[in-house]
């Protein structure tokens, strides 16, 4: 008798967890904004190892470093990037260490999207002379 409550009440226990961390949860979600970036995605990468910057300018040094551009989309998070002269990055980059450059720069992405691809045509075009 004594061990059917205690299970009853180790079950009820169990229930209240489960529905506390399912309620943690939903409010941890709600401030989290997921990031996924597509093929042709220009982006900004953070100065990685966080730390090593310059100090040549002090705080003003640069954060982000770029603008690259996403040629691959690789398992989970991580992506393959290219510099706008062509060269590809050795290492794949995990997205929580990349920026899309809308958000520096507003809706104007179209106007940089066609610069960056012009950059490209022609260091392509003068590595083929």
């Amino acid at each position: 008798m004594k061990s059917c409550q205690t299970l009853c009440g180790l079950i009820a226990y169990r229930g209240m967890v489960l529905l506390n961390k399912a309620r943690v949860a939903t409010t941890y979600n709600k401030k989290v904004k997921s990031k996924s970036f597509q093929i042709g995605d220009l982006v900004w990468q953070t100065i990685l190892p966080i730390g090593t910057k310059s100090n040549q300018f002090g705080k003003w040094s640069p954060n982000w470093k770029g603008p690259y551009k996403v040629i691959r989309v690789m398992f989970a998070n991580s992506y393959v990037l290219e510099v706008t002269s062509g060269e590809h990055l050795t290492k794949t980059i995990n997205g929580r260490y990349l920026k899309n450059i809308s958000q520096v720069f507003g809706k104007k992405t179209s106007a940089l999207r066609t610069m960056a691809d012009a950059c490209i045509a022609l260091r392509t075009k003068r590595a083929d002379i």
